[in-house]
C-alpha cells in the first residue's frame, strides 16, 4: 500500500460536522467531478475515498445514489468506483455557494475543503523512500488558484506548476507537509 494511500485510509475515517462535511463534499465534486446535465459522476480508485464520499453524500443530501465497480486489467488489476448522482440540483447548488464563498469560511471550512481536494486528486511521497513532497494535480488554472490561495491563507508555503494535463499545487518542505497531514487528521 502506498504512502498517500495509507494517510486517504486514515483520513476516511474520521467523523465530520454538517458544515465540514459539505464543504469537503463541495471541493471532491469540484475537484473530481464529471458535471453533466443531468447527473454527475465521480470515478475513484480508492475503495475507503468511494465509501466516504457515497457515506457523505447520502448522510448530506438522502439521495440515491448509483455505485458501479469496474476491474480494469493491463499490466495490473485495478478498480474503478464510479458514483453517479441524478439528483443534483441540491449538490451543485452547494458546490458552487462553497466554491464560490471558501475564502471567507472559517479555518476549519477550509481544512475541510483542502482535505476534499486532497481526496480527490492529492499525493504525498513517503518520506522514506524519495524526496519529500505533497501535490494537488488540478485540471483548472482558477482552481489550482484557488487552492493555492486557500493553502496561503492556512499558512502553507505552497506553489503552482503549469503541467502537460493541467496544474500541479505543491508543497515541498518537510515540515510543512508534516502539518499538512496533521490538518488531515492523519496523526498515525
Amino acid at each position: 500500500m502506498s504512502f498517500t494511500t495509507t494517510i486517504k485510509d486514515e483520513v476516511t475515517k474520521i467523523e465530520t460536522e454538517r458544515v465540514e462535511s459539505l464543504a469537503e463534499v463541495a471541493a471532491f465534486i469540484r475537484y473530481n467531478g464529471n458535471i453533466n446535465e443531468d447527473s454527475i459522476e465521480l470515478y475513484i480508485e480508492n475503495n475507503s475515498v468511494a465509501r466516504r464520499m457515497f457515506n457523505l453524500i447520502k448522510r448530506l443530501y438522502k439521495i440515491n445514489i448509483a455505485l458501479t465497480i469496474r476491474t480494469q486489467k493491463r499490466f495490473q488489476t485495478k478498480t474503478m468506483y464510479i458514483l453517479t448522482i441524478k439528483d443534483i440540483e441540491s449538490v451543485l447548488f452547494d458546490m458552487n455557494n462553497i466554491v464560490k464563498n471558501i475564502m471567507d469560511y472559517s479555518s476549519l471550512e477550509k481544512s475541510s475543503f483542502i482535505k476534499g481536494v486532497f481526496l480527490a486528486n492529492g499525493s504525498i511521497n513517503d518520506p522514506k523512500k524519495s524526496k519529500y513532497h505533497l501535490e494537488l494535480l488540478i485540471s483548472d488554472e482558477d482552481l489550482a488558484k484557488l487552492v493555492h490561495k486557500i493553502l496561503l491563507s492556512l499558512k502553507f508555503s505552497s506553489k503552482i506548476l503549469k503541467r502537460d494535463k493541467g496544474y500541479m499545487v505543491y508543497i515541498k518542505a518537510s515540515e510543512q507537509i508534516s502539518d499538512f497531514i496533521k490538518m488531515l487528521g492523519a496523526i498515525n
